[in-house]
């Protein structure tokens, strides 16, 4: 599966914001009561961040990078530096054979579609690699399905699925070898 990652190796501002929204609306009745719902099954995930150092090789590299994804419109996975990481996390099944790597956040679950350094257990043994395939939305599919009744854990480093609205992101060069972005946007993709 070819995919499209966000250099990793780019040092993003600290004072990078992570936030989750969610479309609501709210209706109050004429006895005070109130109603309200969303359309949404997950949370939309935005970034807000900027980098503020990078050698001229680096700018390069996020500029072919911006170039790849047609202006950041093109999805791809960014690997959040802080929120990336799941350790003896139980997998849901989708079907038999087929387990879905989630996020988790307390007791709040949201599918990842793209993971890696991925580490498989069925009833607590290690499974090879061998032994199943990565799908395209996150699934692990076993070649052999566990019996329905395994309990299928994972460690791995999930990605966020994102693309850049703002379709650029703008590169000053400051002076020789020192450049830096202005404040940019991601924002999950939901395909």
């Amino acid at each position: 599966m070819a995919v499209t990652i966000f250099p990793t190796d780019l040092k993003l501002d600290y004072d990078s914001t992570k936030a989750q929204s969610w479309t609501v609306t709210v209706k109050t009745h004429g006895s005070g009561s109130v109603r309200s719902q969303t359309n949404q099954l997950y949370p939309t995930w935005t970034v807000k961040t900027k980098v503020n150092y990078l050698t001229d090789a680096e700018a390069r590299t996020l500029q072919g990078f911006i170039a790849l994804t047609k202006g950041g419109t093109e999805p791809f996975f960014w690997l959040d530096p802080e929120d990336h990481e799941e350790t003896g996390t139980t997998l849901p099944m989708v079907s038999s054979g087929l387990y879905q790597l989630v996020m988790t956040q307390g007791s709040y679950v949201e599918p990842v579609d793209y993971a890696d350094n991925i580490t498989v257990y069925v009833d607590g043994t290690k499974q090879s690699a061998s032994d199943y395939t990565l799908t395209s939305s996150g699934g692990i599919k076993f070649t052999t399905a566990p019996a329905s009744t395994a309990k299928v854990t994972a460690d791995y480093r999930y990605y966020f699925h994102m693309y850049i609205p703002a379709g650029k992101i703008s590169v000053s060069h400051e002076y020789d070898n020192f450049n830096r972005t202005d404040s940019f946007t991601m924002q999950v993709w939901r395909g």
